[in-house]
């Protein structure tokens, strides 16, 4: 008795385990659905990662060309000579009296003018050799590198950050009042910090989106 007791509690538990276990995968491929749904809904409405990215370099003049057209202006800089020049005008004018003291001792005999215009030009060439060793404006356009590369972390932990605050809102909806507006402000904030690296590339893709709707 206490066996088949046993047997029936053993076998009962199992049920119950597999069913437990049932409902859970249930609600995980429920929520991956739901999951799935969200994100490609985000990625039909909004900017991706590699958008936010560009246009933060834009903004900046960050992007990888720009970046090559400086370095390469920099290094060529000493290069090219400096060149000077001027240009000068004179006008001279010189009277010559001439006297003859044999046959016209007390008067003038003649007189020979003598004038001109002199034009100077002048074209100076210099290089600063030792700058086409050792030139520090490269060296300083190397740090715009740096820059780039603390912009790009930057811009990518935000748009993660807010793409994580997105779908927990969307996912799991706070129940209060309270807390679906703190969500929402902090959805805002992260959005407005991109906006402000991106010059308003979230802001753009809205305005976008509103038009193509009202074209529809």
């Amino acid at each position: 008795m206490i066996k088949t007791l046993t047997r029936a509690s053993v076998a009962a538990l199992l049920a119950t385990a597999m069913l437990c276990a049932g409902t859970t995968a249930a609600a995980q491929d429920d929520d991956n659905r739901r999951l799935q749904q969200i994100e490609r809904q985000l990625d039909a409405t909004e900017p991706s990662v590699d958008d936010v990215i560009q246009a933060a370099m834009d903004f900046y003049n960050l992007d990888e060309d720009s970046l090559e057209s400086i370095e390469s202006r920099a290094a060529w800089k000493n290069a090219l000579p400096r060149v000077t020049g001027d240009v000068r005008f004179n006008s001279l004018g010189t009277d010559v009296d001439k006297f003859d003291f044999i046959q016209f001792p007390d008067q003038q005999a003649g007189v020979d003018r003598i004038g001109g215009t002199v034009q100077e030009y002048r074209v100076g060439v210099t290089w600063d050799l030792p700058r086409l060793v050792y030139n520090n404006e490269v060296l300083d356009t190397y740090a715009l590198r740096g820059q780039r590369q603390s912009l790009l972390k930057e811009v990518i932990r935000l748009y993660y950050l807010r793409r994580r605050l997105k779908i927990n809102f969307m996912l799991n909806p706070p129940k209060d009042a309270a807390s679906r507006v703190a969500s929402q402000l902090r959805i805002d904030e992260v959005t407005a910090s991109i906006d402000a690296l991106t010059d308003g590339v979230f802001r753009d893709w809205a305005k976008r989106q509103t038009k193509d709707k009202d074209d529809d």
